[in-house]
This record gives C-alpha cells, structure tokens and sequence, in this order.
C-alpha cells in the first residue's frame, strides 16, 4: 500500500514522511511504501502509476497548487484519505480576504471559484484566465483552508507539525484507509 506526501519544502517534506513512519509503527502497518513528491503535478502522475490508501497534500506549490490537485484527484478517485497541509494560519487567511475582489458577493465569488474548479478538474488552461485554484482564493479572498474542505479533503493539519496532534489525525485516517483497501 501506498502512502504519498507531496510538499515543495525539503524540510517539510522530510517531517511529513517521519510523522507518517511513526503513524505506521504505531498502528503496526508495515506493509506501506510512502512516496514523496514535490509538487502538485508530479504527485498526479504518481497516482497513474499506483493509487495510495492516503495523501498528505501542502496547499501552496510550485506548478500545480494543493488545491487544484486535490480537486483534479477528488474528480477521480472519492475513496483517497487527503489531509490537507499548510502553514496558513488566521493572519493569512486574513490577507486572502482583503484581496482586490473583497467587493463581490459571496455568491458571485463562489460561481467564480467553480469556474476555476471546472477548469482545472479538466486540466484546460486558458490564456489570460485564472488556472490555479489557490490563486483564485487569493483574488477572491476566499479562506484556502475552508476550499479545501469543501473541496473534499477529509482533515487540515497545521505546520509546523505538532507530533502528537498530527500523529492522531494520521493514524485516525490510516485506520480507516486500511479498512478500504
């Protein structure tokens, strides 16, 4: 079984795989072969070769952002545990949400979004039009951590990492991936 961690940061990449290590020894699954990956784009080709049980997914990356993954993923595959990680915090999502289209109605900013969503579910980028689900949160003001959600990742983990916060929700998610597959 596979396990993917997909972050830009060396660092923080190297964290995510030791948490889910720990998660793995702790619920005695040592059957799992976790995957690294640097970005958004090379974790969707990751997927074509082998469909993980669980994705740690970072919500800001070069190439293809978290978000437009995790939409690209979830029009694929619902059964996929992916827990959402970032270290955007209130302070940022504050600054999301003064963005330059603060003005528009939360209606009219959600058609937008799904706009942005629809494009990128199908991979078709067009000139001179937003392509990036996070950066459309960012124009919008809209939280990226509340997108995710609703975008159908199934828990947000803050970095940097608590080990025994994140060590619950990893083995939490194990758990049950195990029981899927």
């Amino acid at each position: 079984m596979y396990i993917y961690c997909a972050d830009d940061n060396p660092l923080q990449l190297r964290r995510a795989k030791e948490l889910v290590e720990v998660a793995c020894k702790e619920k005695k699954f040592d059957n799992v072969e976790i995957v690294e990956c640097r970005d958004g784009a090379e974790l969707l080709q990751a997927v074509q070769k082998n469909v993980p049980v669980m994705i740690l997914l970072d919500i800001n990356m070069p190439v293809l952002d978290g978000l437009s993954a995790l939409a690209r993923l979830r029009s694929d595959n619902k059964k996929i545990k992916i827990i959402m990680v970032s270290s955007e915090d209130s302070k940022v999502v504050r600054r999301f949400k003064s963005g330059e289209r603060s003005e528009i109605d939360d209606a009219k900013k959600v058609e937008l979004l799904k706009k942005v969503v629809d494009r990128v579910k199908k991979g078709n980028k067009e000139e001179g039009k937003i392509n990036s689900i996070l950066e459309a949160c960012g124009n919008l003001g809209l939280d990226p951590i509340q997108v995710a959600m609703d975008l159908g990742a199934d828990e947000f983990i803050q970095k940097p990492y608590e080990p025994g916060v994140a060590g619950k929700v990893l083995a939490k998610h194990m758990t049950a991936s195990m029981r899927l597959s």
